[in-house]
């Protein structure tokens, strides 16, 4: 069998700056996903230093990326993909001031804004919350055969509620 280029492998060293994560692609999981997690990694990274990928914080839920306090508490909880309305309300509820992050994969972010806002001005945050658009070509063009990621927030759409 030949091997395909466009396949991720299952383990995959990235870098961002001077930090290198080594993600996991499961068997069910989308190369969007996959791409979704590293980039919302690599964009957060100066700003929350010790960011992880699928680090479990709670019971309940497990993000996508996170950054936790001392206390194990998440001061940034980010989430790749399909959200559902009962998790986007827990979420704005029980974190009020942790910055949220949902990210989706080349679509539209204003029904997905307007969902979240109706959602957020009843949860009484006072933490960030932040959507973005990553755009399809941005898989293969914001990070090189190396594992090397060149992304900004200018390469995306995204927007701060």
């Amino acid at each position: 069998m030949k091997y395909d280029e466009t396949l991720l492998p299952r383990k995959w060293s990235v870098y961002a700056g001077d930090r290198r994560i080594v993600v996991k692609k499961h068997p069910f999981e989308r190369e969007e996903h996959v791409y979704m997690k590293i980039f919302i990694w690599a964009l957060y990274l100066p700003e929350y230093p010790f960011l992880e990928i699928e680090r479990s914080v709670d019971r309940r839920y497990k993000p996508d990326v996170v950054s936790v306090d001392e206390e194990g508490k998440p001061k940034f909880w980010a989430e790749a993909g399909h959200v559902s309305t009962r998790k986007l309300r827990w979420l704005l509820k029980r974190l009020p001031d942790t910055h949220l992050v949902f990210a989706k994969w080349a679509v539209a972010l204003e029904p997905f804004i307007s969902t979240i806002e109706t959602h957020f001005h009843r949860s009484g945050r006072n933490g960030i919350v932040d959507v973005i658009s990553f755009p399809q070509e941005c898989g293969r063009r914001c990070v090189n055969e190396r594992g090397i990621i060149h992304i900004s927030f200018s390469d995306i759409q995204w927007k701060r509620i």
